[in-house]
């Protein structure tokens, strides 16, 4: 990893995976950090939640965060300044995400301390055919819903 190359994140944010970090996932953040527009501040931040970059989840976890799976973290979840709960925000985010490169993205309404996003370069899908899915709470449990049962009417336009 050539941090040299990198324009609009540190080395610092991904510590301490930064020496495990994938390249490609590095690249497609910078690319969707510089894409966000001024009204949206331009600012996301790696969530400093354990787990949200690398993690140690054994040979079988499919996590794309799993070190002990993948040769490098393939995950960062991130919080994007000036996100809100609403379904609009989350579609121009996810359009960004989605031309910025990544090749999952998870959109979730009910993290705390604020909404955010899982983003990844997983290696089974194209750029522009991302993974997608939803992580909402029902009855005090996370589950996993499509992305299109939260997004407004006409948000695949973007």
């Amino acid at each position: 990893m050539n941090w040299a190359d990198v324009k609009h994140f540190t080395r610092r944010e991904f510590e301490p995976w930064a020496d495990q970090i994938d390249p490609h996932l590095v690249a497609c953040l910078d690319k969707y950090r510089a894409s966000r527009p001024p009204g949206r501040a331009g600012r996301v931040s790696i969530s400093t939640a354990p787990g949200a970059l690398g993690r140690h989840g054994g040979a079988l976890s499919s996590s794309q965060h799993n070190v002990d799976r993948w040769p490098t973290v393939r995950a960062a979840d991130v919080f994007p300044a000036g996100l809100g709960d609403d379904a609009e925000a989350f579609a121009v985010e996810y359009a960004l995400a989605r031309a910025a490169g990544f090749t999952g993205i998870g959109i979730y309404p009910d993290w705390a301390p604020h909404p955010g996003l899982h983003l990844d370069v997983r290696r089974d899908r194209r750029a522009g055919e991302p993974a997608t899915w939803a992580g909402v709470r029902r009855n005090g449990k996370q589950v996993y819903i499509p992305l299109a049962d939260i997004m407004p009417a006409g948000w695949f336009a973007f």
